[in-house]
């Protein structure tokens, strides 16, 4: 059986999400090495880390773990699906590899010679190795690498860890799961969204006392002193607002010095355990809300206010889209064919059994994230301007979990269509 250190996970569109690859390269230099690799390890990550950070441009080590990270973040999308697919009907497997599982595996690029050289061939083979991945912008690099390189084992976590975290707090799955409905902050920006005064309640409720409490407190307290400044370098090298993660550095500067995030994580949890029953308490109190039986509305007029924004910005929007597309219908007809069926209720996975696409084409004419996003925050802004909403909305955790309810409500089907579906269809149809 191969080696996790010689195969690799690689998404490739099935309703499985990904193959896994025999890489020879990975294989031959576990073999020449006598390396015995039939199962994970950390003293193997560190192996081949070793290897690795001896010389950088080596690519045997480097694809090794590579395979190795793969197969992490593999179990990692697996866990993530059986979580979500039961709440979310066009929820793919498939759509969240593409996201994750990115890395090829491949050794070389081919890259073309000067016209003007005189060698018999016609491309140089240029090695894809670590430094390679170096050089490239971060958005370029593939999620697997990215793990690779942002790894530090002086952190105090593992690789298979480190690979599950990337994933999990990652921007990419956050944008993912908002699209239906689900809120997925991670807990360093939680942290920094929640008050003194509300870790102190969440870490007693939660169980923690006496010089725990304390240390947890000013612990928070230092993380809030430095965290802005720590995000703003952040954005400025990556050009990201998303992915922030605390290093060594960051953790030595907070008061007391922290060896590694777990007391942070504490904290976290303390939080989350509090904020669970006022969320389930603010679904009950909107979900009727987003009812759309003018009977059952009755006399609430918030209710009826907040149908009527989300319906005339919606249109606003959906119109917006749609005249833009339509300047590209009458070289690619299928476009149009793919906005019909996507009114008429189809999913995505149906729509690309009627129209022969690749799912990735379908998913970038309707862009159904997006627009409810859009649709979403624009609502938002909108109801600020009218005095029932004006004082909620200076809470930001409130504005995000309207926008959250915003957009589960759009793209849920409480009656066979979506409302984003409906609005595509009355802007199709008028």
């Amino acid at each position: 059986m191969p080696s996790p250190y010689s195969t690799i996970w690689v998404a490739d569109g099935s309703s499985k999400g990904a193959q896994n690859i025999l890489l020879t390269t990975a294989q031959s230099f576990i073999i020449e090495n006598s390396i015995n690799g039939d199962k994970t390890s950390n003293e193997l990550d560190q192996l081949f880390f070793t290897k690795l950070f001896r010389d950088e441009s080596s690519l045997q080590p480097f694809l090794c773990l590579r395979c190795r990270v793969s197969h992490c973040i593999y179990f990692t999308v697996n866990d993530i699906f059986e979580k979500y697919k039961n709440f979310c009907a066009d929820c793919l497997k498939a759509d969240l590899s593409d996201e994750f599982l990115n890395d090829g595996g491949e050794s070389f690029l081919r890259i073309p010679r000067k016209s003007d050289s005189k060698a018999k061939r016609r491309f140089v083979r240029r090695p894809i190795d670590f430094l390679f991945f170096k050089k490239m912008n971060k958005e370029d690099v593939p999620f697997g690498v990215d793990v690779i390189q942002s790894f530090d084992p002086s952190f105090g976590v593992k690789l298979s860890t480190w690979a599950t975290r990337k994933v999990q707090w990652s921007a990419g799955l956050k944008k993912f799961l908002r699209q239906y409905g689900f809120r997925n902050i991670s807990p360093f920006a939680l942290l920094a969204n929640t008050s003194s005064k509300r870790v102190k309640e969440a870490c007693e409720k939660y169980g923690y006392k006496d010089e725990t409490l304390i240390d947890l407190q000013k612990l928070h307290a230092s993380y809030l002193k430095i965290y802005k400044q720590a995000k703003e370098e952040y954005k400025t090298q990556t050009k990201s607002s998303s992915g922030w993660i605390p290093d060594y550095q960051f953790l030595q500067s907070l008061e007391p010095k922290q060896e590694n995030d777990k007391n942070l994580l504490k904290i976290d949890r303390a939080i989350r355990a509090l904020e669970s029953p006022i969320i389930v308490e603010f679904n009950e109190v909107y979900e009727n809300k987003f009812l759309e039986d003018p009977q059952i509305w009755g006399e609430d007029e918030d209710k009826n206010l907040i149908l009527m924004v989300i319906r005339d910005i919606g249109l606003s929007e959906i119109k917006k889209k749609i005249e833009d597309d339509k300047l590209q219908w009458d070289k690619q007809p299928i476009r149009k064919t793919i906005w019909l069926l996507y009114s008429q209720g189809l999913s995505q996975k149906n729509i690309q059994k009627e129209v022969k696409k690749q799912r990735m084409f379908i998913s970038k004419v309707l862009a159904e994230k997006q627009m409810s996003e859009i649709i979403s925050q624009n609502t938002v802004l909108e109801l600020k301007k009218y005095s029932n909403f004006e004082s909620s909305f200076k809470n930001t955790t409130i504005v995000d979990r309207f926008i959250d309810q915003f957009s589960f409500y759009l793209c849920s089907k409480n009656d066979g269509i979506s409302p984003i579906r409906k609005f595509v269809r009355e802007v199709l149809d008028s």
